[in-house]
């Protein structure tokens, strides 16, 4: 799959869009970024859930008050991840996100659920 780069250059780009909002990152370290309204209503997030989730995000969304909230936490965080490793959305249900450090979640006031992924095992 890979990752956006920009070419002879020592930095690192990211992209995530949503409805009416586009985000771009650069960065000296490698990154995922990804973004998702809050107010997005999900068709059918069981056979999602089934299909991508690992049991650990399973029972994480299950135990939530609002699951619809804990699906997007979730999605979002399993995306900026793989942005991160460059691996693509056919290893979603191969990273649980529950057991996964580095992430931080992004304040703002547009109604969005922003996380961007950094391995900050090395510093």
């Amino acid at each position: 799959m890979g990752k956006p780069y920009l070419e002879n250059n020592y930095l690192f780009t990211g992209v995530t869009h949503t409805s009416d909002v586009i985000i771009v990152g650069v960065c000296e370290k490698s990154f995922g970024i990804d973004c998702e309204s809050k107010s997005r209503v999900i068709k059918n997030p069981e056979r999602i859930i089934n299909r991508f989730f690992t049991d650990n995000e399973k029972r994480f969304i299950l135990s939530s008050k609002d699951k619809q909230q804990a699906f997007l936490e979730i999605w979002v965080k399993k995306e900026a991840y793989l942005k991160y490793t460059g691996d693509g959305i056919s290893d979603l249900c191969n990273c649980d996100v529950t057991e996964i450090y580095g992430f931080t979640k992004i304040q703002n006031d547009k109604s969005l659920i922003i996380y961007i992924y950094e391995d900050n095992s090395n510093g």
